[in-house]
């Protein structure tokens, strides 16, 4: 896992959903978080972003994967869009970090 604390955060984001979730669901998110194959200066952000904007990564997943996840249970098709979806939201505080504080010192 490329942070300390991201499948934690994770567990957190997708408690909030009904349901028993399957050990698939944290497998895809592993394998998910492999396949991006974060850099260290990606890694370093994400550490940041989880340790300032750890509830706000949790509402924003929340709010997206309402939209997209469907009714049902936790099926293959469930947990590759709570991996994806989740990453994105990861993603995007990620790009925010990286373009108000270590881009801005040099523009």
């Amino acid at each position: 896992m490329c942070a300390t604390n991201l499948l934690e955060v994770f567990r957190l984001s997708v408690s909030e959903f009904a349901g028993d979730k399957p050990d698939l669901l944290f497998k895809t998110f592993e394998d998910a978080v492999r396949a991006k194959k974060y850099d260290i200066q990606d890694i370093t952000i994400i550490e940041a972003v989880l340790k300032e904007e750890s509830e706000s990564l949790k509402e924003s997943f929340a709010a997206e994967f309402v939209k997209q996840a469907g009714d049902g249970g936790w099926g293959e098709q469930k947990c590759e869009k709570a991996a994806a979806v989740f990453l994105d939201c990861l993603d995007g505080f990620v790009n925010y970090f990286y373009s108000n504080t270590i881009a801005g010192q040099f523009s």
